[in-house]
């Protein structure tokens, strides 16, 4: 798995996702938390503000210059004081209950308001979570770091111990590819972490069945009998290759069982062994070195003695050893010798690959099946393109000439895209990379030298299917392994065989658990919208200039209902503090001694003068004296606070404070 020294921070561009969500800034994932909750505290405070605008027109289209009914005033206090639209909800569901049994009640003009409310939350609540996913909060997308790519090769000149090391590489790679294709190709999902580091889980392809045999006469079953796996024109975005120009590849690979009649024979190596040294021999063209000309051979006794299934695999490219059906000038040609003598089946497999219909001969074993064929053939042809930008396309070509891929240059980075496609092409031979018989399917299923499964109709179109996701899987880890420095390797053998470079390292696309890359077009819209709403609404003072010439009684009753100057109001009906600004200010400037809350009785309190009355109210009908001046009743009362004149409409009215005396 990489670490966080192989990832790129900063800005760059995810060309897969277009101009306008391609933009990308990386950062650590706890970098990311702490953007996610800043962007939420602005869309939350954003949603707030928008709500105060909203008040502030619905507000000022009522009409201030008319009495109205207390209801309805209430609604404007409500309208004026009330930041938040969750506020208002709670609010004015609250208010309309507690006037649930009057007539003043108006049912339409609150239902809109409510409703207005609750569509306002919800679309900031629903803003605030896309969000999140606009700017790519679960895109863990990165790109590589400079100073740590590299492509691996054995070091030093002695050629056999490159050799050792090459092949050691190129057997832990197919062990890597093997079980990425087995966890992630073919799953709808994965929690596997490793089905999360490329940039695509897996690369689609799509099988043909019955088409025309590539090596002639030779396909087993007919001339419309071969297997051909094919991915298509995909974009090389797919194997995580980050260009900002139309650049495509396509493998297609063809098998096809081969026939064997006029090419298998047996020899006796040593007439005077015959038991153990009688081999099966087959001749697709001779290999270099061998004894009887032939492409492979095998003893016909060893599988009995060491029972299980064997593959051999050897390639040819054009022009070289195997017979003229089987070259391809624009293919990479496998032979794969599959050997399964010495395994038992438990019931008839028909399957063409992996026949068993003949009963043991084996004592105690008559119950079980035995191959038809001491070994069968399979022949596969890997073929490759890739295509530009501009419409043209290379010719089919094999992985041992990829010359061809890097023939038409179309600039540094299109050389360094073709360059990582070569590094990366695979064949059915190097999904193999001589591990032999265990990297079949059917070889899960062997038990005691018995093939104790239950092998498909058509198993062999299984097993070269898995061989080509490996090869697929070992395509996408090859090109990974340029900037992440996989673990599977021992770089002590290795060395780097390029020098690291901006624009051939920062191309390779990949996915780290550890960080984030937020998109940066999205992110600037959000926040710049955000601080325009904000801005704009706190504007109410400049808009209310402007609406005073037409509507002077709207914008005077707006700032007016403002808490702060409600207390003044208050007050000064009360004759209490010195105020030294009038309601042209949100926040009235005074001096001096306000009001406190009085309780008169259970349900009724008021605002009086400190240490005017005590606690238990007086009623007119309490005193002696008191006068009728033509609209109310009045009298002096006195307590340990001192003396004040009261008061009211009648001799049961509660009083209030009219002044203090001494």
């Amino acid at each position: 798995m990489p670490g966080s020294e192989d990832v790129f921070t900063g800005t760059w561009i995810n060309y897969d996702r277009g101009k306008f969500l391609g933009p990308r800034y990386t950062v650590e994932s706890q970098s990311a938390a702490i953007w996610l909750a800043f962007l939420a505290i602005v869309i939350t405070y954003t949603g707030n503000r928008v709500w105060v605008m909203v008040c502030f027109c619905i507000y000022h289209f009522r009409h201030h210059e008319q009495p109205r009914q207390v209801f309805e005033r209430q609604q404007d206090i409500l309208l004026r004081t009330t930041t938040t639209s969750a506020g208002m909800i709670w609010r004015l569901g609250d208010h309309v209950w507690r006037w649930r049994s009057t007539d003043s009640i108006r049912k339409s003009t609150t239902t809109v308001f409510l409703i207005g409310a609750i569509l306002h939350f919800g679309f900031f609540l629903l803003a605030g979570i896309w969000s999140g996913w606009a700017i790519g909060a679960s895109d863990n997308h990165v790109i590589g770091n400079s100073s740590t790519c590299g492509m691996w090769i054995p070091k030093g000149t002695d050629r056999v111990m490159r050799g050792v090391w090459s092949a050691e590489a190129h057997l832990n790679s197919s062990w890597a590819a093997d079980s990425y294709a087995q966890n992630c190709y073919g799953q709808s999902t994965s929690s596997s972490s490793s089905c999360q580091m490329l940039s695509s889980t897996e690369i689609p392809w799509h099988p043909v069945h019955n088409v025309s045999c590539p090596f002639g006469n030779l396909c087993l079953e007919g001339t419309n009998s071969a297997f051909e796996m094919d991915t298509g024109d995909l974009d090389i975005h797919y194997l995580g290759i980050n260009v900002n120009f139309p650049m495509t590849f396509r493998r297609k690979t063809t098998c096809s069982l081969l026939r064997q009649d006029g090419y298998y024979s047996t020899i006796i190596g040593n007439p005077d062994a015959e038991q153990y040294t009688t081999f099966g021999v087959f001749k697709y063209g001779p290999l270099p070195g061998v004894l009887w000309n032939e492409t492979h051979a095998f003893n016909l006794f060893a599988p009995t003695q060491q029972p299980g299934y064997t593959i051999d695999s050897y390639t040819s490219s054009p022009s070289k050893y195997f017979i003229e059906p089987l070259l391809h000038n624009d293919g990479f040609t496998t032979l794969l010798f599959m050997g399964g003598s010495g395994v038992l089946a438990t019931h008839i497999i028909d399957d063409i690959m992996f026949a068993s219909h003949n009963k043991s001969t084996f004592p105690g074993l008559q119950d079980t099946y035995e191959p038809d064929q001491k070994a069968t053939v399979t022949a596969c042809v890997d073929k490759y393109r890739v295509c530009y930008s501009d419409g043209s396309c290379s010719v089919w070509f094999d992985p041992g000439d990829s010359r061809k891929v890097l023939g038409i240059k179309k600039g540094i980075l299109t050389e360094h895209a073709s360059r990582l496609i070569a590094k990366g092409l695979q064949v059915i031979n190097d999904a193999i990379a001589g591990r032999g018989g265990e990297i079949l399917r059917a070889s899960r299923t062997i038990f005691l030298k018995m093939q104790a499964g239950s092998l498909a109709r058509e198993q062999w179109k299984l097993e070269v299917s898995h061989l080509f996701e490996i090869g697929l899987a070992g395509m996408q880890l090859s090109i990974f392994g340029v900037p992440s420095k996989p673990d599977y390797l021992d770089y002590s053998n290795l060395e780097n065989s390029i020098v690291p470079t901006t624009e051939f390292c920062r191309m390779v696309k990949y996915r780290s658990a550890q960080h984030t890359s937020l998109s940066l077009v999205p992110l600037v819209l959000i926040l710049s919208m955000c601080a325009l709403l904000i801005g704009l609404s706190y504007t109410e003072n400049l808009v209310g200039a402007l609406l005073w010439k037409r509507w002077p009684h709207r914008v005077l009753a707006w700032r007016l209902d403002w808490p702060l100057q409600m207390q003044r109001l208050a007050n000064e009906g009360l004759g209490l503090g010195g105020w030294r600004h009038g309601f042209v200010d949100t926040v009235p400037i005074g001096e001096g001694e306000l009001g406190v809350p009085i309780l008169v009785d259970d349900g009724y309190a008021k605002l009086g003068i400190a240490g005017g009355l005590d606690p238990n109210p007086i009623k007119f009908k309490q005193l002696k004296n008191y006068r009728y001046d033509g609209s109310n009743y009045r009298s002096n009362a006195s307590n340990s606070s001192g003396t004040v004149e009261i008061a009211g409409q009648s001799p049961e009215t509660t009083e209030r404070v009219v002044s203090k005396l001494g």
